[in-house]
C-alpha cells in the first residue's frame, strides 16, 4: 500500500504512554494490523508481508513488556476484510479474505501464526 512500517513506533508509544499517562495500569493494543493488496494465486494468498509486519510488531511489544510495560492484551485487526469507503474491498486488512461474489471467506496464512495450539 506504500505506507511506512516502523515497529519501533509501537514500542516508543507504549513506553511513553506508561511514562506520561498510565503508570502501572494495564495496557491493551486493541486494534492493530495492516492493509495489503491481497491476491489469490494458485488457490492461496501470499501473506508473507502481513506476517512479517505483525511479527515485527509482536517483537516490539515483547521488548516493551521486558522493559516493564504492563501490556495485558494485543488484538490483531481483524478477522474479516471490511468495506473501506475510499477503496471498497480492494485492500485486504484481515486474517481472512472476503470474496463478495460468490460470498466466501478464504483464511490467509496469517491464521497459522495467530491460532492457538
Amino acid at each position: 500500500m506504500g505506507w511506512d512500517i516502523y515497529p519501533d513506533a509501537l514500542y516508543e508509544f507504549l513506553m511513553r504512554t506508561k511514562s506520561e499517562y498510565t503508570g502501572d495500569l494495564p495496557l491493551f493494543v486493541t486494534e492493530h494490523g495492516m492493509s495489503n493488496d491481497d491476491v489469490i494465486a494458485d488457490g492461496s494468498i501470499d501473506d508473507h508481508i502481513r506476517i512479517a509486519y505483525l511479527n515485527a510488531h509482536f517483537d516490539a511489544a515483547r521488548r516493551a513488556i521486558a522493559d516493564g510495560i504492563p501490556l495485558h492484551g494485543y488484538f490483531v485487526w481483524s478477522l474479516m476484510d471490511n468495506y473501506e469507503w475510499a477503496l471498497g474491498y480492494e485492500n485486504g486488512s484481515a486474517s481472512s479474505m472476503l470474496i463478495s461474489t460468490p460470498c466466501s471467506a478464504h483464511p490467509k496464512p496469517l491464521m497459522t501464526i495467530l491460532s492457538l495450539p
